[in-house]
C-alpha cells in the first residue's frame, strides 16, 4: 500500500522526498501518514507554498483541500484499472 501511495503522490505532486509517520491513537489502530516534502517553493491551485520543518500546524484553505482530493481521486481511478 505505501509503495502505491508513494508512486501516486509522486506522479501527482512531484515531491523531492517523503516523510513517513506511523501513528497509533487511543484505540489499537496504527495508521500511516506519507508526507510529500519539497526543497523549495512550489505552487498548487494558484497558491505559492514554502515547505518547512513545521508541518504539524499547517491548515490549507478548503478550496485547496478540495483540489488535492480531486487530483488524488483521479490518480487512483486512472491507475487502478
Amino acid at each position: 500500500m505505501s509503495y502505491a501511495s508513494r508512486w501516486k503522490l509522486t506522479s501527482c505532486f512531484q515531491p523531492d522526498h517523503f516523510n513517513y509517520a506511523f501513528l497509533m491513537n487511543k484505540d489499537a489502530h496504527v495508521h500511516l501518514h506519507i508526507i510529500p516534502r519539497y526543497r523549495g517553493q512550489r505552487a498548487f491551485a494558484g497558491v505559492e507554498f514554502q515547505d518547512n520543518d513545521n508541518i504539524t500546524n499547517r491548515q490549507l484553505p478548503e478550496h485547496i483541500q478540495t483540489q488535492i482530493v480531486a487530483v488524488l481521486k483521479n490518480a487512483v481511478h486512472v491507475n487502478s484499472g
